[in-house]
C-alpha cells in the first residue's frame, strides 16, 4: 500500500514531479492525479504561492469566526410565508439547527486545515467549536 502521507509532503513541500513519485512509489501517475485533484494539493515551493495560500487562510479564517459570532446563526431559516396576495421569503429562527448550515461551516473548517497544513508551520492547531444553545422561534 502506497504511503500517501510520504507522497503528499514529496509533492507539495519538495516538489518532485508526479512521474518520479509514481515510479518512486509504485503508484499509477493517472491515481496519483486523481488523488492530487480529490484532495487539492498545493505545491508550496516558490515564495508567491505560500503568499498566496496564506492570504487564503487569514480570509477563511476570518469569516468563519465572524460566522460563529452569531449565536443564532445556525438556527436561522428563510421560509416562505404564504397570505392571500401571494408570498414572501422571512428569516426566522427555529430551536432546530440547519443541518447544511453546519455541513458548510465543515467542509470550510476542513479546507482550512488542508491548507494550514500545506502551509508548512506544523499541523494545524485543533480547535473546539462550541455552536450556541437553542433558541426558541422568535415572532
Amino acid at each position: 500500500m502506497a504511503d500517501w502521507d510520504r507522497i503528499r509532503e514529496a509533492y507539495t513541500r519538495e516538489g518532485v514531479p508526479v512521474s518520479e513519485l509514481a515510479e518512486q512509489y509504485g503508484v499509477g501517475r493517472s491515481t496519483l492525479y486523481k488523488r492530487i485533484a480529490r484532495e487539492g494539493w498545493l505545491r508550496l515551493t516558490e515564495e508567491r504561492p505560500r503568499r498566496e495560500l496564506a492570504r487564503a487562510v487569514a480570509t477563511l479564517s476570518a469569516v468563519i469566526r465572524r460566522m460563529l459570532e452569531d449565536e443564532q446563526q445556525f438556527y436561522r431559516h428563510l421560509v416562505a410565508v404564504r397570505d392571500g396576495k401571494g408570498s414572501e421569503t422571512q428569516e426566522r429562527i427555529f430551536h432546530k439547527a440547519d443541518v447544511r448550515a453546519l455541513k458548510d461551516v465543515t467542509g470550510a473548517l476542513k479546507a482550512l486545515a488542508r491548507l494550514s497544513e500545506g502551509m508548512g508551520e506544523g499541523e494545524a492547531p485543533e480547535n473546539v467549536i462550541i455552536l450556541p444553545e437553542p433558541c426558541e422561534e422568535e415572532e
